[in-house]
């Protein structure tokens, strides 16, 4: 057999024993997608891939300058990575002693289906997976692409953590994700922060500057509302924690604004602070 085109006219059947010979080689082959050929006639039936169930695959060669056809080594198909296309982690964030699960999506770009995927805990203190000293979660199994789910416990954990979904093809060939949680201690609510401050910076927008008087809150709720008694919520967001200022903007000049602020947690919320009309 040659890699190439022998003269126009020559009948060039793909028979079993050539077929075969891909198997010698280290190839994955399905006999049945070979031709159909009478040799004492010399009348050849040509497979489709419909015969065989099969999809068809072409390889592109380019061959370089000053190179012709037979100096060309067609190299075995290069089976490719999956690919970790979505790594979930709920609830985030979470309190210290719940559980979490995982939840990761693969597809494989050669068509393979998905062997498995396992999960794992960032844990040694290095940057990026080290799959012998990071802490091993599980491996789930599916014969088929789809979602794979496993749950962790987060005792003993605590700020942010990284966790990692390997897939692997039936060649074994990995891909990977990492996604990151961040698990707070349990704990109580936050304290209200106090005092709040607004200054105007412009006719349309006012800067809001208070203390932060708690250590365990994970964020901010500010709400902006045309009455003292806040029936009417024009806006509402929250800030990280630690924030001591939030700005303000798009508000209608020559209108009075009142503004309340307070912290939260998992395990709850601050009393409001309230400032206005300004």
């Amino acid at each position: 057999m040659t890699g190439y085109s022998e003269a126009a006219g020559t009948t060039e059947p793909l028979s079993r024993i050539t077929v075969q010979q891909f198997a010698d080689l280290g190839y994955t082959v399905n006999p049945s997608a070979s031709d159909t050929w009478n040799w004492s006639t010399d009348v050849v039936v040509p497979w489709k891939p419909s015969d065989a169930g099969v999809r068809p695959f072409t390889y592109r060669v380019v061959l370089p300058e000053g190179v012709d056809q037979q100096g060309i080594d067609f190299p075995l198909r290069a089976n490719r990575n999956p690919v970790v296309t979505v790594l979930d982690i709920t609830p985030s964030p979470v309190t210290r002693g719940d559980a979490i699960v995982l939840r990761a999506r693969a597809s494989d770009r050669d068509g393979d289906p998905i062997y498995g995927m396992t999960f794992y805990r960032e844990s040694n203190g290095i940057s990026g997976l080290q799959t012998g000293s990071d802490t091993y979660i599980s491996t789930k199994f599916r014969s088929k692409q789809g979602a794979f789910a496993a749950e962790t416990s987060t005792d003993g954990l605590n700020g942010p953590v990284t966790y990692y979904a390997v897939a692997v093809d039936p060649m074994l060939f990995g891909g990977r994700r990492s996604a990151q949680v961040t698990i707070y201690p349990p704990t109580t609510p936050p304290v209200r922060p106090n005092p709040v401050v607004v200054s105007s910076v412009s006719d349309t927008s006012r800067r809001l500057q208070w203390k932060d008087r708690s250590d365990n809150e994970i964020g901010f709720r500010i709400e902006v509302a045309l009455d003292a008694g806040y029936d009417t919520i024009l806006r509402a967001f929250n800030v990280p924690p630690d924030s001591v200022s939030a700005l303000i903007t798009g508000l209608s000049s020559g209108t009075d604004y009142f503004y309340r602020i307070r912290s939260y947690n998992l395990s709850g919320v601050s009393a409001y602070t309230r400032v206005g009309p300004a």
